[in-house]
């Protein structure tokens, strides 16, 4: 966190970046979350394409057994 004589522009920007550092590793280990029944995606992020945390977990699960079963060819 930013504190002191910072800029306004230069606070938001930090922001901004932390928040794409944490969405970055949110996305990178999704795979892995959902096998231990994990989302961290927002619930209002997920409801704006229909989604719950719940058909977020199946569909990755789907799409790792779809990966596997198409390695294995």
């Amino acid at each position: 966190r930013l504190d002191g004589d910072v800029p306004h522009e230069a606070k938001a920007a930090a922001d901004a970046c932390g928040i794409a550092f944490q969405l970055t590793n949110i996305l990178r280990d999704v795979m892995e979350d959902s096998q231990r029944d994990r989302c961290y995606l927002a619930s209002e992020d997920l409801a704006r394409f229909g989604l719950t945390s719940e058909d977020w977990i199946a569909e990755c699960r789907r799409r790792a057994s779809h990966t596997t079963v198409n390695e294995q060819d």
